[in-house]
C-alpha cells in the first residue's frame, strides 16, 4: 500500500497545486470597474458597476517615409523580391535621410541573396557598410559578404 502512495504522491501534490493556484487567479481576478460592498442589514454582496470612460489609444499617424517603407518591407515578406528591391530603391531614392534607410539597404542585399544573385548582393551589402558605418546591419553583412564569396565565383 505505501508503494501505491509514494507513486501518486507527486501526482497528487501537482494537482493541489494547480488547484490552488486556479483559485488563486479566479478570486483575484475581478474587473477593475466592479466594486463589491455589503449592506450591514443583510451582509448581501451587491456588485455595484462604476462608470468610467475609457481612454482611447493614441494612434500615432504614420510619416511618409515609414509608409514607404513598410510597403517595401510587405513585397519582401511577401517574397516577391523584385518588386521589393524596386520599391527599396524607390524609398532610398526619397529618403536618404530615413532612419529606415540603412533596414532597407540591408533588405535589398537580402533580396538578392533570396534571389541567388549573389555578387549584387554582396555589391549591396557593401554599399551599407560604406553609406551606414554606424548601422546595426554592418557586421551581418560582413558576415554574408565573407559567407558569399563562396558561392559568388
Amino acid at each position: 500500500m505505501n508503494n501505491k502512495i509514494r507513486k501518486w504522491l507527486p501526482y497528487i501534490i501537482v494537482a493541489v497545486i494547480v488547484i490552488i493556484v486556479i483559485g488563486v487567479i479566479v478570486s483575484t481576478s475581478k474587473k477593475p470597474a466592479e466594486q463589491v460592498t455589503t449592506t450591514p442589514e443583510t451582509q448581501t454582496p451587491i456588485v455595484q458597476e462604476t462608470t468610467t470612460t475609457p481612454t482611447e489609444e493614441t494612434k500615432t499617424a504614420k510619416t511618409p517615409d515609414e509608409e514607404a517603407y513598410e510597403k517595401a518591407r510587405d513585397l519582401y515578406y511577401e517574397g516577391k523580391y523584385k518588386e521589393a528591391i524596386e520599391a527599396y530603391r524607390k524609398f532610398l531614392k526619397d529618403y536618404p535621410k530615413s532612419e529606415y534607410a540603412d533596414d532597407a539597404q540591408y533588405e535589398i542585399a537580402l533580396c538578392y541573396e533570396f534571389t541567388e544573385d549573389y555578387k549584387k548582393a554582396i555589391e549591396e551589402y557593401e554599399k551599407l557598410i560604406k553609406n551606414y558605418p554606424n548601422s546595426e546591419y554592418v557586421e551581418a553583412a560582413k558576415s554574408s559578404i565573407e559567407y558569399l564569396k563562396e558561392y559568388a565565383k
